[in-house]
């Protein structure tokens, strides 16, 4: 039968090994929790690059609808005052016509 100490020097070796195996599987866990934040940091940025590429296009698809709707509105106006210069245009050549005629 072993004696006391040797019970008690056993039970500390143990103890001693199971602290160690602690401490490892506490620095595996760390190191995998570790892998996961950046494996979700990497996610949720590349999750905002796409989300602000979608952004960017949104606004450029937006910005080129405005100009279109913009640039039509000034290409009917500007028709319509090369309408109505070339009414006036040709009024004038007929009153010159005219005069002209009469002189």
């Amino acid at each position: 039968m072993s004696s006391m100490i040797e019970r008690i020097a056993e039970a500390e070796q143990q103890a001693l090994e199971l602290k160690k195996q602690a401490a490892a599987q506490a620095r595996e866990k760390a190191a995998e929790a570790a892998a996961e934040a950046a494996r979700r940091t990497e996610s949720a940025q590349e999750k905002a690059r796409d989300r602000l590429a979608y952004a960017e296009e949104t606004a450029k698809a937006e910005g080129r609808a405005l100009f279109d709707e913009i640039f039509n509105e000034n290409a009917a106006k500007a028709d319509q005052r090369r309408k109505e210069a070339e009414k006036r245009l040709n009024a004038a050549a007929e009153y010159i016509i005219e005069k002209a005629a009469q002189a």
